[in-house]
């Protein structure tokens, strides 16, 4: 960390003796924008802040009935902080410290900030991810962000900052909880729509006294909501509340979480038989139902286009050649299921919680003999999951398959889907269809004859398992129709050494096949500087039609590999004009380099900003970023003198 953002964390004894000592450090005696957390570690209890001035605020903290018995404070501050930015670490400490699960949290669990301001992703991510990295060598925190962010500590915790549809779903509960003529609160919403994080907010809400909950978020609903929620209180002071989970395996996570959060316990989340061993507050006598629908997608980073895309893919509704592509998603197609395997062990390498999940057409035979394999693709044998609680987080999972019933309700980075022999396409039809003799889910509608309900329960099985990878989904389908099927729409994941280069004599240029370029691009900085030239040519996957606007070139590094893999072939379109804006773009600049030794070039995303002058406009500063999981690449920034030099070769269309 340069020195240009360097952040300094001061600890003092949390007690009135302190404040003439944190009154002399610069940052509180200027009333600079800073964060502080106030701390037990003997009862392993925290509070977390922001303000613009410590001093006030520490002696409002000291007179506080809880904060006031915490001993000690650490304050953080930079002078880089202001309020847009404090509010923000504020935010992330609160959440990743709850997810971290050494401290219990003080904090109420509303007015979480979730605002954009400049360079907040640029340069306070970085701030932060240092800040955290000090607090752990203090011995404040003990996991990394990427541990906690695989965590379900983290994923279920109330502490999330929400959308305004789930403000919305959660200020319409609690109007429904106070009206006298309803008796059922219905959320609807599918996979990753975030029902379960609107279920842990709402019972932290609910066991927070009202003296200590923030609406300053929730702007002008902010009077409105608090009215709602103070009469809640009013009629409900400590409400007897049960989470009601079915899952066994899902309900074990959601008792980890209540037993994390301070004022929740395990013992609020119970399976449906224990709902009769205790009595719990009743709304009485009403006969209507209040209902909220949750829309937007909150799990995939794919968004609601992926979503979309998704159930009308397993529709069959799509265009012939329509695709899903995405920089901040990866959906892969494989036409081998031991490339799947490896792919998901890859990832669970790199950034673990990547797990292979299965339709049900197999017998769970090992269930009896553990010796026996249940699953057999490709000469490729595999057994289902050897425990049915909590699989995913289980010792060897990431050596079996999954199905339905172990990944409901969890949350993974990536998943490899495998399209079982109960599901195929018909390509005459047009449609997917169901082998009935295939299927061998006794726990599902296994005794259903209906081939028209069991498809669309299948089908929802596949669309619910596609929406559980954060970061991506791969898949492979069993059977070769679907696969075909699957090809016009899902990327096709091709090893390097499978690209095969044909001389010109060979094909008819441009009718089959398109040019490959050696120009050795580097996915990283340009380039050591070399001519271009043609190696020869090569043919594209079945969705894309030659012409003489493509070539193919060779992309390596890792700074693009989370759209673009080391050593991939990609296909290119040339840049004719028009906007390169949020684009990957091929790109060349002759002065990096000596122009005696050629060109150099790279491959990034392209974002420029510009600047204005009566009817005129020019590129003030044009920025090439990295889309890598790599935190250590860069982004180029080429002032408006270097942009002027910039010549962009081609737009990227897909690694082939």
């Amino acid at each position: 960390m340069s020195s240009e953002i360097a952040v300094k964390i001061k600890e003092y004894d949390f007690k009135s003796d302190s404040i003439p000592d944190l009154s002399i450090d610069p940052f509180v005696d200027e009333n600079w924008p800073l964060v502080y957390i106030l701390s037990d570690k003997d009862r392993m209890l925290a509070y977390i802040g922001e303000t613009a001035n410590a001093k006030n605020r520490m002696i409002t903290h000291l007179k506080h009935a809880k904060k006031g018995k915490l001993k000690t404070l650490q304050i953080i501050t930079s002078d880089k902080f202001n309020k847009s930015a404090t509010l923000d670490i504020e935010s992330n400490l609160i959440k990743y410290i709850s997810g971290d699960g050494k401290y219990k949290l003080l904090n109420a669990n509303l007015g979480l900030a979730n605002h954009t301001y400049y360079q907040k992703k640029d340069v306070y991510w970085r701030i932060f991810k240092h800040v955290w990295e000090q607090l752990r060598k203090k011995g404040i925190t003990d996991h990394s962000l990427e541990q906690i962010n695989n965590s379900d500590l983290f994923k279920y915790s109330p502490y999330k900052s929400l959308e305004n549809e789930q403000i919305d779903s959660i200020h319409k509960i609690c109007q429904a909880l106070l009206d006298k003529d309803k008796t059922t609160i219905l959320i609807e919403g599918g996979a990753g729509t975030g029902k379960t994080i609107l279920a842990t907010y709402l019972f932290k809400l609910l066991n927070t006294e009202l003296a200590d909950l923030d609406f300053d978020e929730f702007e002008t609903e902010g009077d409105e909501f608090l009215k709602t929620v103070a009469e809640l209180k009013k009629r409900y002071p400590k409400p007897s509340m049960a989470l009601v989970v079915s899952m066994t395996s899902f309900r074990k996570t959601m008792k980890a979480v209540f037993r994390n959060v301070k004022g929740l316990s395990s013992n609020m989340v119970i399976g449906p038989t224990q709902l009769a061993k205790k009595d719990f507050d009743e709304l009485k006598d009403r006969n209507t139902t209040a209902s909220t629908k949750l829309w937007s997608q909150f799990r995939v980073k794919g968004g609601n286009d992926y979503v979309r895309f998704i159930k009308n893919l397993l529709n069959c509704s799509l265009g012939k050649q329509e695709e899903f592509l995405s920089e901040d998603y990866e959906f892969l197609l494989f036409e081998s299921v031991d490339e799947l395997i490896s792919k998901i062990k890859e990832k669970e390498k790199e950034q673990g919680l990547s797990r292979l999940v299965a339709g049900f057409s197999w017998e769970w035979i090992s269930k009896k003999n553990k010796s026996l394999y249940d699953i057999e693709i490709e000469g490729v044998k595999l057994r289902w999951n050897t425990v049915a609680k909590d699989w995913i987080n289980s010792e060897n999972s990431k050596n079996e398959v999954g199905c339905i019933h172990t990944t409901q309700g969890y949350d993974l980075n990536y998943i490899g889907v495998i399209f079982g022999h109960e599901i195929a396409y018909d390509p005459k039809a047009e449609e997917i269809f169901i082998k009935r003799e295939n299927y061998y889910d006794k726990k599902g509608l296994y005794t259903i004859d209906d081939p028209e309900v069991l498809k669309e329960y299948i089908i929802n099985i596949y669309r619910t398992i596609m929406l559980r990878g954060i970061k991506g989904t791969f898949v492979y389908a069993c059977d070769l129709e679907l696969r075909k099927y699957l090809k016009h729409h899902i990327p096709i994941a091709i090893k390097e050494s499978e690209l095969i280069i044909y001389s010109k004599q060979e094909i008819n240029p441009y009718e089959d096949a398109v040019p490959v370029y050696n120009i050795k691009v580097a996915a990283g900085y340009f380039s050591d500087s070399h001519i271009a030239e043609e190696i020869g040519w090569s043919k594209l996957p079945e969705q894309y039609t030659p012409n003489e606007e493509y070539f193919v070139c060779q992309v390596n590094g890792e700074s693009m590999n989370k759209r673009i893999p080391n050593g991939s072939w990609c296909l290119f379109k040339k840049y004719t004009g028009g906007s390169r804006e949020g684009k990957i773009v091929l790109v060349q600049h002759e002065d990096i380099h000596e122009p005696d030794f050629g060109a150099g070039y790279t491959v990034k995303k392209y974002t420029s900003t510009k600047s204005y002058k009566d009817d005129n406009w020019r590129h003030s500063e044009i920025i090439l970023k990295p889309l890598s999981l790599e935190s250590k690449y860069e982004e180029i920034i080429l002032n408006e003198a270097q942009g002027r030099e910039l010549k962009t070769i081609g737009l990227f269309i897909a690694t082939i």
